[in-house]
């Protein structure tokens, strides 16, 4: 069902799902192709999937140069370290110049800040990663 998903996909950031994605995608394809193979035959099959795997490697290496990236990402990342290194606990942090898909908090968490949802400010990050805090109104 992810694969047939994947396929009839037709919205933004394909490239950043089949990232995910594609190493399960990936082991549900080599158990079923190796599925048939028992006894001494195994580990012929293993090492001819393995041939082809390390051949196939500099090609993919070189396609995933050409991944498009997410640029809002340095944006996000030098905005959680400023947010971070307050130390201020926020309500929630707004970027309104991110993707529906991308979650601004991830980034402010993981750097050491912390998000109360009882807190007394919450941040909004600009495009140029400005930072303006805000008092909450319940």
């Amino acid at each position: 069902m992810a694969v047939a998903g994947y396929a009839f996909w037709l919205g933004d950031l394909e490239s950043y799902y089949c990232l995910s994605l594609m190493p399960a995608v990936v082991l549900t394809v080599l158990l079923a192709v190796t599925a048939p193979f028992s006894g001494r035959t195994a580990p012929i099959a293993g090492a001819a999937l393995l041939a082809v795997a390390l051949a196939i490697l500099p090609a993919r290496l070189q396609a995933a140069a050409t991944v498009p990236r997410m640029p809002d990402y340095a944006v996000i990342l030098r905005a959680s370290r400023e947010m971070a290194r307050r130390g201020v606990p926020l309500r929630q942090i707004r970027a309104t110049f991110l993707l529906p898909t991308a979650d601004p908090e991830f980034l402010f968490r993981i750097l050491g800040g912390r998000i109360v949802h009882g807190a007394e400010w919450y941040a909004v990050v600009s495009e140029d990663g400005q930072v303006t805090y805000r008092q909450a109104r319940d």
